[in-house]
């Protein structure tokens, strides 16, 4: 979605740079300033998968409508099999006097499925450990060697669980 992208991509220089500033600091006030940045983000990451995360909180339920392409309607028909979604969500328990759960928390799961609901968590897990590398990095005692291993050892991971978890409700979204 276009407001869970811009979280993914700010995250990783988010974490690089308080660790970087953990690193070289020459004050006391950088220090807590680097120290409440990272305390900030995991208590953030926390909260949010302590509250859309664990199965009795999750108030939605995946509605799968997949689009079949027909060879008859040509190109137009593959394209709308690779960019549609193969469903969407809907409140599970959705009553008029009370808040839409997935209107609330629809940026935590909106380009996922109901296979792979939680992933959004591993997506920003994958985004803040290679801030952590990258912040790491930055200290002259660690090799280009090391630090290329270490992101290798997070996304190989992490692209093998795309491919075979597939868990985007779209082939385009799974694709970028």
């Amino acid at each position: 979605s276009l407001l869970a992208f811009p979280l993914l991509l700010l995250l990783q220089p988010t974490v690089e740079a308080a660790l970087v500033i953990l690193q070289f600091a020459a004050s006391g006030g950088l220090i807590a300033a680097g120290v409440i940045v990272l305390v900030a983000t995991t208590a953030v990451f926390a909260f949010l998968a302590g509250r859309v995360f664990p199965e009795k909180k999750f108030g939605g339920r995946f509605v799968f409508f997949p689009v079949q392409p027909r060879p008859q309607d040509g190109a137009l028909s593959a394209l709308q099999w690779f960019a549609v979604s193969q469903g969407d969500w809907e409140d599970a328990n959705w009553q008029a006097e009370t808040d839409s759960f997935v209107r609330s928390h629809f940026l935590l799961f909106a380009d996922y499925s109901d296979r792979c609901r939680w992933f959004f968590a591993v997506e920003l897990g994958v985004s803040a450990a290679l801030g952590v590398i990258s912040g790491l990095a930055q200290k002259q005692t660690v090799e280009c060697n090391t630090a290329a291993w270490a992101v290798v050892m997070v996304l190989a991971p992490y692209a093998a669980a795309m491919i075979f978890l597939r868990p985007h409700e779209s082939r385009l979204n799974l694709s970028f």
